[in-house]
């Protein structure tokens, strides 16, 4: 399969007369004619149909129609068309083709006019809505190759040629980028998948490295989908080491295990066969450490398209984002065109993947990573950011990887920038905890490799989802909304989002919908922390799963008022739960003061009073109206 349509989803196809089935009338006539290329080569471009005819055509199975639907629709643009026709015309290097151009060649043989002036957009216009752009893209052995712009053409070349292409990326990474790593080869994890050398053989074995022994290694990141029918456990582990036939494995780890030999590496991690499975001594180290085996890897590989292990990666799928086109060139010849909208993709919305909440970090701590999206393959390390297969077939949005990145990066070289402790952890858990477990108490733990750099670089102490030197700005949290922007997943369907899941209550790591905090510094901090203990799961996992953790912190309280819902207020209480019911023993506790000219606003939680002076968090209250001034402080724990 040839790199670009492997990371289109395309598989080469043979030449072939169009089919007019897949088109309307008015999308066949406009490049499948003369009269019709003629319009679309020409200033006022091609009549194309109404609003009501594109609906028409997408309901009827026309590609291009349905394009062009999808494309103003996402644009909200349509509304002001109900009668005028679009346009569509050919551009080259944002030119409008002439009339005249015909006259370079016969008026029978579009091509030479093509060959001239290559095609490289289409744009769609109409005097009531904005004008859009689509690329155009051909195969390079198909009869329009020459007609289309060198700019972005597809490349017809060799299934192996893809690989080859992956291999020349971490080629370049490794011996040419100076932002990114070249050290000597990392050290094994405690267990890997031995592939053999060459690319041969039809069995893998379980490796178990020796102390100290060193590698090249690939760390896959996946989506399980489910429980899985392949695993290595304290019965199996002597089969896996003995061998595992290629056949048995699941699709996505099958072709992790291509993409591996392809790149030249030996070794493979795949955390449901390296890691012991039902001994929790076992997962419980190696949970621990998986931060630090996607840092170390050679490459990773991020099967981000697949929903399921059983899905794979490598699998061919035509992205809706593209249609063929067929373009009349002589009397003698048809080529075939795809056209693709320009829009801009932010991959952690958009993919099954980034949905998962353990995929966070190892995207993150990866330094290089080939991710597999549903439109191509990508390339990403310190230096290149979403480096696809295919040049200018589609743009990406910045992303948190990228931040975090030049975060570390200039930190680590001492730099101060506006991205300070507090504002990257901000950043960090908005993006995170909008993702989705199986095991939702695997959340402290799934961040555990970030949070264990942090720790390094800002020498703080983390105490259960949050930072001891901004502990009082970082428990002003409040809750979001899950199903924020565009993104097509909605996690915590399987949990009760309005029922707190453990404690402690004042950590974001009880709460089963995604959170936010500010990531700017308050005026005056008006609280005292005195002491904390948290209990953790284990020992081994000292930035995992805890138990039980408890504040101990001087503050001011006071009783709820009781106009706290009547009277106009700037801020309204925000509860954790909408079953929260304020009482008698419900109070405001005041964490800090943010002070602007002559304003004060209070930044304070709501709790509830367990007994003596132990409470739990319900809420978030800020308010400029509240006086503290007479409120004498006290002890209070926080459970």
């Amino acid at each position: 399969m040839e790199p670009v349509l492997l990371a289109l989803g395309l598989r080469r196809r043979k030449q072939q007369h169009p089919d007019q089935s897949l088109y309307c009338d008015r999308c066949w006539l406009m490049t499948t004619t003369l009269p019709g290329l003629k319009a679309f080569m020409s200033t006022k471009g091609y009549e194309h149909h109404t609003k009501k005819g594109l609906k028409r055509g997408s309901k009827n199975g026309c590609h291009l129609c349905a394009a062009i639907l999808s494309l103003y629709s996402h644009q909200h643009a349509l509304g002001g068309m109900p009668r005028e026709r679009l346009k569509i015309t050919a551009l080259h290097h944002q030119v409008y083709y002439e009339s005249q151009h015909w006259k370079i060649g016969s008026y029978e043989n579009p091509r030479q006019v093509f060959e001239r002036f290559p095609i490289e957009k289409i744009m769609v216009h109409s005097r009531a809505v904005y004008e859009s752009n689509l690329k155009v893209f051909a195969l390079k052995s198909d009869p329009c190759a020459s007609c289309i712009s060198s700019v972005i053409p597809l490349q017809d070349i060799s299934h192996e040629s893809a690989f080859a292409g992956m291999a020349e990326w971490l080629w370049k990474c490794e011996n040419e980028h100076t932002k990114c790593s070249n050290a000597e080869d990392p050290a094994l994890p405690k267990r890997v998948l031995d592939l053999g050398e060459g690319n041969s053989g039809q069995t893998i074995k379980l490796h178990i490295s020796q102390l100290s022994q060193r590698g090249r290694y690939v760390a896959l990141s996946y989506c399980w989908g489910g429980p899985q029918q392949l695993t290595t456990t304290t019965s199996t582990i002597k089969s896996r080491i003995e061998g595992i036939a290629l056949e048995l494995l699941p699709k996505t780890i099958t072709d992790a295990a291509l993409v591996t030999k392809k790149l030249g590496i030996r070794y493979l991690w795949v955390d449901a066969l390296c890691i012991i499975q039902d001994a929790d001594y076992d997962r419980q180290q190696e949970i621990s450490s998986m931060g630090e085996i996607y840092k170390s890897a050679t490459v990773s590989i991020a099967a981000a398209n697949a929903k399921r292990v059983t899905d794979g990666f490598l699998e061919d799928r035509l992205p809706w984002e593209m249609c063929r086109l067929p373009l009349y060139l002589d009397k003698h010849s048809f080529g075939t065109i795809y056209i693709a909208a320009e829009t801009y993709r932010k991959v952690e919305m958009d993919e099954p993947l980034f949905s998962r909440g353990w995929a966070f970090q190892e995207f993150l701590l990866s330094p290089r990573v080939i991710v597999f999206d549903k439109l191509q393959a990508t390339w990403h390390c310190h230096s290149d950011i979403f480096k696809g297969l295919v040049p200018g077939y589609a743009g990406y949005g910045y992303t948190t990887k990228a931040d975090f990145d030049n975060y570390l990066s200039k930190k680590q070289h001492g730099s101060t920038d506006w991205y300070g402790p507090q504002r990257m952890w901000a950043t960090l858990l908005h993006e995170y905890t909008a993702r989705d477990f199986t095991l939702f108490e695997d959340r402290l733990p799934a961040i555990s490799g970030i949070v264990k750099e942090l720790s390094l670089l800002w020498k703080d102490e983390y105490i259960a989802g949050l930072w001891k030197s901004h502990i009082f700005q970082q428990l002003a949290w409040s809750r979001g909304y899950p199903y924020q922007g565009d993104k097509p997943f909605k996690p915590f369907q399987h949990l009760d989002t309005d029922k707190r899941i453990g404690l402690p209550s004042w950590s974001w790591k009880s709460a089963p919908f995604n959170v936010s905090i500010e990531g700017g510094a308050v005026s005056k901090v008006a609280a005292d922390l005195y002491d904390y203990k948290v209990k953790l799961k284990s020992e081994q996992a000292p930035f995992g799963e805890v138990t039980e953790a408890t504040l101990r912190i001087s503050t001011k309280l006071m009783e709820i008022p009781e106009d706290i819902f009547t009277l106009p207020r700037r801020y309204k209480p925000i509860f954790d739960y909408t079953s929260t019911k304020l009482d008698e023993n419900s109070r405001i506790l005041l964490l800090a003061v943010n002070v602007v000219g002559l304003s004060k606003s209070s930044v304070c939680i709501i709790v509830q009073k367990q007994e003596s002076n132990r409470y739990q968090r319900v809420g978030l209250f800020k308010d400029d109206n509240l006086n503290w001034d007479l409120v004498i402080a006290e002890e209070v724990i926080l459970e």
